[in-house]
């Protein structure tokens, strides 16, 4: 045997196994969040995601070339440093928002009888998305590497879409009990 068809092998296990734990390894707000049954329904929704306007502006390109060019280096290196830990803040708290519209489109679901089975694939279409744009996001961020806003905006659109998910279950729910 070669050594060119092993070395694809464990490269392509490798890859595999990065990729599970992409998709299944829970985020840290959802093990946050817990299992508690107690926990408010009024307290699951996006907080973070409203002020996505004002982070494309402190995180713009062009904002920080500005600062950059009339600070001297030094100062110019701790914005930098500033605007990374805002960044991995605010990515912080997408996944807080994720993983509580997350959990509340569950409650819902559960609750409802008129959800159908595209309903909860689109959903599950929306996890995958999120989770893999949030842990590519995560791995730049933690490397140095600055975040375009097109990153930013796509996690904000995933949130948004399983936002209005819950308003469709939501408004479900209430006409089933109105009914």
């Amino acid at each position: 045997m070669t050594f060119t068809p092993i070395f694809f092998l464990v490269l392509s296990a490798l890859l595999l196994a990065v990729a599970g734990w992409v998709v299944l390894r829970p985020l840290r707000a959802e093990s946050e969040l817990g299992p508690d049954p107690s926990t408010k329904i009024e307290t699951l929704v996006a907080r973070h995601c409203t002020h996505f306007a004002q982070m494309r502006q402190a995180m713009a390109s062009e904002d920080f070339d500005f600062i950059r060019r009339r600070l001297p280096k030094k100062d110019a290196a701790r914005l930098r440093g500033e605007r990374q830990r805002a960044l991995q803040k605010y990515l912080d708290a997408i996944g807080e928002d994720f993983a509580r519209l997350d959990r509340l489109a569950r409650i819902l679901t559960s609750l409802s009888p008129k959800v159908e089975r595209r309903d909860e694939l689109e959903r599950l279409r929306l996890e995958l998305r999120f989770r893999i744009l949030f842990r590519a996001a995560r791995v730049r961020v933690m490397l140095g590497g600055g975040l375009g806003v097109p990153t930013l905006g796509h996690l904000a659109d995933v949130v948004a879409g399983l936002s209005r998910q819950v308003e469709t279950l939501s408004a479900w729910q209430q006409t089933a009990e109105s009914s």
